[in-house]
């Protein structure tokens, strides 16, 4: 679980901001799944504040951004949508 911090900035900080990679993390299906299974736990989602995460680092890595430009970035609402992980990862009944 304590992988969710850094999943939930990937596309928004990481990948756009930092360029550490050569494709957004929605680009990869399972990681996608588990991160709105993590997403969907009580108590994470309230926890989640993406305006606050991208003001931070877009105005604070000067070095990277030295216009300070926030952008829009993604909805949260695509972490709520239904994963499959319950399915593919459940014990299979004998």
């Amino acid at each position: 679980i304590q992988l969710v911090t850094t999943l939930l900035r990937f596309d928004d900080v990481y990948y756009l901001l930092f360029k550490c990679s050569k494709r957004r993390l929605r680009s990869y299906y399972n990681l996608t799944s588990y991160l709105r299974e993590l997403y969907q736990m009580p108590g994470v989602a309230s926890t989640v504040d993406m305006d606050q995460i991208k003001d931070h680092y877009y105005s604070n890595f000067t070095s990277a951004n030295p216009n300070q430009v926030v952008p829009k970035g993604s909805s949260l609402s695509s972490f709520k949508l239904q994963h499959d992980r319950d399915q593919k990862f459940s014990p299979k009944s004998k």
